[in-house]
Parts: C-alpha cells; sequence; structure tokens
C-alpha cells in the first residue's frame, strides 16, 4: 500500500433510524445522515465522477441500508445474471467484515442495470484471493437505476443483518468496511475510486478498511 496513504482510516457512524418497508432514494429517511465521500483508490484525490453513499440501520426491520448516489455521463453495464463478472463494467462495491477479520469478508457489488454479485472472500493478504460465489446473501435487495439526460446514477440497499455473524449489531459495535466504485468510460478510461483509499489500483486490501460504527 502506498506509504503516503497509511494513516488513520475513516470511521462512518451509521445512525439508528426506525424504519419498516424500503426506502426509495429521494425518501426523507436519508435526510441529515453523514456522507460517504469517495477518493481516488491510488492517490486519495478528488475523482473525476463525484460518489456519495449514505447508511443507516434499523433493529425494526432486522436490515442494513445503504444509497449510492453519483455522476455517471457512460454507464458501461451489459451483464444480466446474479454473479456475473459485473466488476469488469461499472460497478459499486461494500466490503464489510462484521467480525473485525481482515483475512475473511463480505463482497457485495451491484451494477447500473441493478445486477448483484455477492461472495464470501478469503485473503491471505500475500495476494492470494479466494472469492466464494456460492454464498448469496438473503433478502438482499437493491433498486438501482441510471438516468443518461442527467448523467447520474442511483442505487438503494437493504441488506438483513442475518447475513452476518452474530446478527443484529448493538449500539457501539463496530464492524470493517470499505466502500468501492469502478467506472469504465471509452472518452476517459477507467476511474477507480473508494471510501478509504488503497493506495493501488486494487481493492481487496483490506489493511485500508475504514469503520462502520452502530449509534
Amino acid at each position: 500500500m502506498n506509504g503516503s496513504l497509511k494513516k488513520e482510516r475513516p470511521v462512518y457512524c451509521c445512525e439508528r433510524r426506525d424504519y419498516a418497508g424500503f426506502p426509495g432514494w429521494t425518501d426523507s429517511v436519508w435526510e441529515g445522515l453523514p456522507q460517504i465521500r469517495f477518493v481516488e483508490t491510488k492517490t486519495g484525490k478528488a475523482p473525476r465522477l463525484v460518489t456519495i453513499a449514505e447508511a443507516f440501520w434499523s433493529p425494526g426491520s432486522g436490515c442494513l441500508y445503504f444509497r449510492f448516489t453519483g455522476e455517471d455521463d457512460e454507464a458501461v453495464s451489459t451483464m444480466t445474471n446474479h454473479d456475473d463478472p459485473i466488476f469488469n463494467e461499472d460497478v459499486v462495491e461494500v466490503f464489510i467484515s462484521e467480525t473485525g477479520s481482515l483475512h475473511r469478508y463480505k463482497e457485495f457489488e451491484v451494477s447500473p442495470a441493478n445486477v448483484r454479485f455477492d461472495a464470501i472472500i478469503h485473503n491471505d493478504l500475500k495476494g492470494g484471493i479466494r472469492v466464494y460465489t456460492d454464498w448469496h446473501a438473503v433478502g438482499w435487495r437493491t433498486e438501482t437505476s441510471y438516468d443518461r439526460q442527467k448523467s447520474k446514477f442511483t442505487s438503494v440497499w437493504e441488506i438483513p443483518f442475518c447475513n452476518f455473524e452474530g446478527g443484529l449489531p448493538s449500539v457501539g459495535d463496530e464492524w470493517r468496511m470499505n466502500c468501492y466504485r469502478i467506472d469504465r468510460s471509452s472518452r476517459f478510461g477507467d476511474e477507480y475510486s473508494a471510501w478509504s483509499p488503497t493506495g493501488e489500483i486494487q481493492f481487496h486490501i483490506p489493511e485500508a478498511f475504514g469503520m462502520i460504527r452502530f449509534v
């Protein structure tokens, strides 16, 4: 990892909201939440395309929610099947280790066409990565849209806590997490951005994960 990026990793204070149902991207439940702002993953500088995410958790529904919004002047998204290698096109991603382990974590991805990819990752931290796509997140729901006229995408996720060891967290619990985006462009080339930059064009660097704290 780039030595210049070795610093205190970010913490996202994930607020509790009592919520039932699946929120639309303009739902008032998103108002006032802290923002996750993406930076260029290799340098930590501002990317060409803005990407912002928010998250909250609801003990009543037993779910963790994310909303991604971002600029996108060319959506590259042709794949249609669950667990297709959508990371070869446009995608937003979340990696979560609820146990704090850097060797084992869960990967969630969604394309502009709302195609999902989920897997358990085993990482030996020496460059060896095993991806287990036979695991599927139970009840994971997403709604994603792309507005070509406004050059904008939105994606809302609902992930039940039953997919994580220990289930529903308690106030004050902290999990390791990072968020990423890959944008493919025929005009500008590929752009790789992240919440917590990794120092290279590689997202599977769990040492760079930040923290999500349930408050």
